[in-house]
């Protein structure tokens, strides 16, 4: 994050850490969730790359929009149950700017 710059555009930074009860990635979600005090779910969205993320949400109760642009491709995105997936970050940005 702080050698592409991009820790100024987020509030936190969180990973899996086995150690403390974090090795799957809806074990991650949920650490954060609790920790921003974050209950009502239905305004948050996942942002994913992989089948891995899109589970994890869901498991969390959690919608995934997902973004072929990482490792994962359209097709894993969508079998995993992906709400929508994108190729480009401009129309990620479309999507969220039509939301609000």
């Amino acid at each position: 994050m702080d050698y592409f710059r991009l820790a100024p555009f987020f509030t936190d930074v969180i990973g899996s850490v086995e150690e403390e009860g974090r090795a799957g990635k809806s074990d991650v979600i949920r650490f954060l969730l609790d920790r921003h005090g974050i209950t009502d779910t239905s305004e948050v969205v996942m942002i994913g790359d992989r089948n891995y993320d899109v589970k994890g949400a869901a498991a969390c109760g959690i919608e995934t929009v997902g973004v072929t642009y990482g490792y994962g491709t359209r097709e894993e995105l969508e079998e995993a149950g992906a709400i929508k997936v994108f190729d480009t970050v401009e129309e990620l940005s479309d999507f969220f700017a039509y939301k609000k």
